[in-house]
């Protein structure tokens, strides 16, 4: 029998959403799945093509099943941070999304876009129609299963 704990989310549809380790520097045993970034965590699920957000106190322990490390082996966790472009905005917002891990990132921009578009857009010059400007910044955090 396989038996991990890890922390852990869940989509709206009732996939796990488990977060990756952290480095165990400067961290108490047992916080390596602990999350640093700025919550709510904003989560676009590839598989029911719905986003959810999802706060610190919602994440849970839990244990592994041979059935869950199977699925992580195969899967990573992606972050995008994107930036607008448009000059002197620069607002920023971040994106998690679980898929292949050799899924192209290309894709995975692409299909997380579909689920969240993007949140505001700026008009273009000359009356043209407003666009979509934006910078991708894609961490890969693969699990260790």
């Amino acid at each position: 029998m396989y038996l991990q704990q890890v922390f852990l989310l869940r989509c709206p549809c009732g996939k796990p959403i488990v977060l990756p380790r952290q480095s165990p520097l400067g961290r108490d045993e047992g916080q390596q799945y602990r999350p640093t970034d700025k919550w709510p965590l904003v989560f676009a699920c590839i598989d029911c093509e719905r986003s959810s957000a999802h706060l610190a106190r919602k994440v849970q322990l839990e244990d592994t099943d041979e059935k869950l490390a199977q699925y992580l082996r195969t899967r990573s966790l992606w972050r995008l941070e994107i930036q607008c472009a448009h000059e002197s905005c620069g607002e920023r917002w971040t994106i998690y999304t679980i898929e292949a891990k050799d899924a192209p990132e290309i894709d995975v921009v692409r299909a997380v876009r579909r689920i969240v578009p993007p949140t505001h857009i700026h008009p273009g010059a000359q009356g043209q129609l407003p666009f979509p400007a934006e910078r991708y910044n894609v961490s890969r955090f693969d699990y260790d299963f």
